[in-house]
């Protein structure tokens, strides 16, 4: 072989080389699930294609590729998930909905396997989880992904765990953005058994982060009728509100990770136990700025807070939570309050904190004033006569 003819073949190899990890572009101009054995779907304005279509070749691919969807409503009718698989897929969705037919059995709408993955503009709606899954109507999250998903609405979606989206943990840890989006109306139930996480479910080893999104209407048989959290949770400038559970009407905090909620509003959750707004059993929730407000507990527990693992609020407001042991906050664990703000809360014992238990640590820097026929604090961890007054006295001059 002459070198030339050499030099040449190499050029051809290493041009093959780059066109087979090349990102490509699909255009989706089916409104059907139809998934027929195709070559391709062109980016060009003639595509005849199929989301299922699409997505079953970006999953042969070897590039992180690009989806455009560009019609306004996807009914799928194939009893199967749409799996984001391949090496990384952007879902440019333009506002359309995804969403299962009701005439077909159940399954969740998306699983999602691949490293990297963006949904845009996105809604998905209807889904049930099915066989196969452990959790996710709407999306299911396998352990070592990271997803981010923009600008989008989860809604109408019920599995056992994870109404919405079930987050599964993994090495490397799964993680999943949520920005400027919704998660409304989802479950988490099923006939004669308590689940959770009726919005979303965190696994240990995943991180859930919320960027000015909302939670609200979700609802669960078990616990964490927003979100049940057993990994990690941060949220800014977001709202969970107007959901329900047995325990956390609106967070369920478990016995693993942690969550930071700033400038966050916890509002109007509701809990058939304890913690309308949010329950933290052994792990550890940190807020800044933001509200815990107009919850309810309609059992023995608190209405607003219920913590028995470790809990710092720094500029918080607790307020109007209603709570048989508790109004705002009932602590058996550590709790520390720092310029915060304790009002117009209402229970049996505590109107606004009821301090419980040998082993509680209570620090409160700044609380104002309850009404008068509310008892600010009763500390159940037997002190003095004196030190009780004393500690009134020091949370709030006038109760």
């Amino acid at each position: 072989m002459s070198k030339s003819i050499f030099l040449l073949l190499l050029m051809f190899l290493g041009a093959s080389s780059v066109l087979e990890v090349r990102a490509a572009t699909f255009r989706v101009t089916r409104m059907d699930d139809r998934n027929l054995t195709t070559a391709g779907c062109p980016s060009s304005a003639g595509s005849d294609c199929s989301l299922r279509e699409a997505m079953t070749i970006a999953n042969a691919s070897a590039g992180a590729d690009t989806i455009d969807i560009v019609v306004s409503t996807i009914t799928l009718v194939i009893a199967e998930p749409l799996v984001v698989g391949g090496n990384g897929l952007t879902l440019n969705v333009n506002g359309a909905t995804v969403q299962r037919s009701a005439a077909v059995g159940n399954f969740t709408i998306f699983v999602v396997t691949t490293p990297t993955a963006v949904f845009n503009s996105l809604i998905v709606s209807g889904g049930v989880e099915g066989a196969g899954c452990s959790g996710g109507g709407g999306i299911f999250v396998a352990g070592g992904t990271n997803l981010s998903v923009n600008n989008s609405t989860i809604r109408n979606n019920s599995a056992q765990n994870g109404g919405a989206i079930y987050i599964d943990g993994g090495s490397p840890t799964t993680q999943i953005t949520l920005t400027n989006s919704v998660v409304s109306n989802n479950s988490a139930a099923s006939s004669g058994s308590s689940f959770n996480g009726g919005g979303i479910y965190v696994e240990s080893n995943s991180v859930l982060t919320l960027n000015g999104s909302t939670l609200s209407g979700n609802t669960s048989t078990g616990n964490g009728g927003g979100i049940f959290v057993d990994g990690t949770l941060t949220a800014s400038n977001s709202q969970i509100n107007g959901s329900s559970a047995g325990g956390g009407g609106g967070i369920r905090l478990g016995n693993n990770g942690s969550v930071n909620l700033q400038n966050t509003n916890v509002f109007n959750n509701t809990a058939n136990i304890a913690g309308g707004g949010i329950i933290n059993l052994l792990e550890t929730l940190t807020m800044g700025g933001g509200t815990i407000s107009d919850n309810r507990s309609n059992g023995s527990g608190a209405g607003g807070l219920f913590n028995q693992g470790s809990v710092n609020l720094t500029g918080v407001t607790i307020s109007s939570n209603n709570g048989s042991n508790g109004g705002g906050i009932g602590n058996t664990g550590n709790l520390v309050l720092t310029s915060s703000t304790v009002r117009n809360n209402f229970a049996i014992v505590g109107g606004g904190i009821a301090n419980n238990g040998n082993p509680s640590v209570l620090s409160i820097t700044v609380v104002c004033r309850e009404p008068r026929y509310r008892r600010l604090i009763r500390n159940r961890s037997k002190p003095s006569e004196r030190e009780l007054i004393l500690l009134r006295r020091r949370v709030c001059r006038r109760f």
